[in-house]
């Protein structure tokens, strides 16, 4: 993973501009406030996950909005954990 993505996720994340929108069917869906809405989709059966950016749509690699959204599942998982 570059460096870069991860700083830029961790930005993301820590400045609140990833929204999980729940779970609907069998994926979970979030926006990620960017310079332009972001779309997110995380396909629980397949582990697999979604962009409607360009990096992701272009090089079809895991991009800094994923790695945010990644964050946010695992900040909720250890929240659930505290209860």
């Amino acid at each position: 993973m570059r460096p870069d993505k991860f700083r830029k996720a961790q930005k993301l994340m820590k400045s609140g501009k990833v929204v999980s929108k729940g779970l609907i069917g069998s994926s979970i869906y979030f926006t990620v406030k960017s310079n332009k809405d972001r779309h997110v989709i995380f396909r629980v059966p397949g582990q697999t996950w979604i962009c409607d950016c360009e990096y992701y749509v272009l090089k079809g690699k895991e991009c800094s909005h994923m790695i945010a959204c990644k964050m946010l599942l695992k900040e909720q998982e250890k929240q659930e954990l505290k209860k």
